[in-house]
C-alpha cells in the first residue's frame, strides 16, 4: 500500500481506533511477536469480543494484520489462536502525524505567546527579546522556531539598532510584502547578518543572533507553501504590535 493512502486512512481513525491501534503498536514492541485480542483488552480495560471486533476494523482499514497461532507443543493439543501484528508502514506513518501534531501545538503556543505579550504589553521588548534567545535553542518544531526568530530579529533590529540606520524604515521594508509570499521572511534573513554588526549588543548575543538566523533560513528553505504563508502572516503581526518602529530608536542595549 503506498504511503499517500497510508496517511490518508490515518487521518479518518476515530480516536478509539487510534487508541486501540497505538496501544496495539506499544505491545507489539514490547512482545516483539503478534499480540492475541485478550491481551489487548485487558491491558485497556475493555470486553475481549470487542477488542477483536476493532482489530477485524483496522485490519480493514490495511493498518493490522493477523494470522494464526498454533498451541505451543508442550501445552498439548488445542486450536489455534488469532493474534494481531500492525502493519510496519502503518506504525511509520502515525507516529509521523503524532510528531506533526506535536509540531503544531509547540506552534500555536510559541505565537500566542508572543503576540499575547506584543499586544498586551504583558512584558517588555528587551525582556522578550531575552527571553527568545533563551527559548529558541529547546525549540523542536521548525514553526516556532522560525517565529521566535523572527521576533528576536525584528525587536533587535528595532531597539538595538542605532538611529541612524533608520531601523523604523527598515522593519518597513520587511513588511511591504513585495516580491512574493516569502519575501520578508528572506529578506529578514538576509540582513540578519549585516544589521547584527552595528547593533549595540555584546558580541556574544551578535554571534548567537547571527548562528539562529543561518538555521532559521535552512528551515525556511525547505518549507513547504502553506507554512511559508503562516510564517508570513506571522510577520506582518509582530511588524504591525510594534508599530510604530521608531519608537525606541537608538536606545542601547
Amino acid at each position: 500500500m503506498k504511503i499517500l493512502v497510508f496517511l490518508e486512512t490515518a487521518m479518518k481513525l476515530t480516536f478509539r481506533q487510534q487508541a486501540f491501534f497505538e496501544k496495539l503498536s506499544e505491545l507489539y514492541r514490547e512482545a516483539q511477536k503478534p499480540v492475541h485480542y485478550s491481551v489487548l483488552a485487558q491491558t485497556l480495560g475493555v470486553n475481549r469480543f470487542s477488542a477483536y471486533d476493532m482489530l477485524r476494523v483496522l485490519e480493514s482499514k490495511g493498518l493490522v494484520a493477523s494470522e494464526y497461532r498454533l498451541p505451543d507443543k508442550n501445552s498439548g493439543p488445542g486450536r489455534s489462536s488469532v493474534v494481531f501484528y500492525p502493519i510496519a508502514k502503518a506504525r511509520e506513518v502515525l507516529t509521523r502525524l503524532a510528531g506533526d501534531a506535536s509540531e503544531g501545538r509547540e506552534w500555536e503556543q510559541a505565537k500566542k505567546r508572543i503576540l499575547t505579550s506584543l499586544h498586551q504589553g504583558q512584558i517588555d521588548e528587551d525582556e522578550l527579546l531575552d527571553e527568545l534567545l533563551s527559548a529558541i535553542p529547546q525549540t523542536s518544531s521548525p514553526l516556532a522556531y522560525c517565529g521566535r526568530v523572527i521576533t528576536a530579529l525584528v525587536l533587535s533590529i528595532k531597539t538595538r539598532l542605532p538611529v541612524e540606520l533608520e531601523p523604523g524604515k527598515m522593519l518597513k521594508t520587511l513588511g511591504n510584502g513585495e516580491g512574493g509570499i516569502a519575501s520578508g521572511l528572506n529578506l529578514l534573513a538576509g540582513v540578519a547578518g549585516g544589521v547584527t554588526l552595528t547593533m549595540r549588543a555584546n558580541q556574544e548575543v551578535l554571534d548567537t543572533l547571527l548562528e539562529y538566523a543561518r538555521k532559521y533560513q535552512r528551515y525556511l528553505d525547505k518549507m513547504d507553501l502553506d507554512k511559508r504563508r503562516e510564517l508570513s502572516r506571522f510577520l506582518q503581526e509582530v511588524l504591525q504590535s510594534i508599530s510604530p518602529a521608531s519608537g525606541r530608536e537608538g536606545r542601547t542595549a
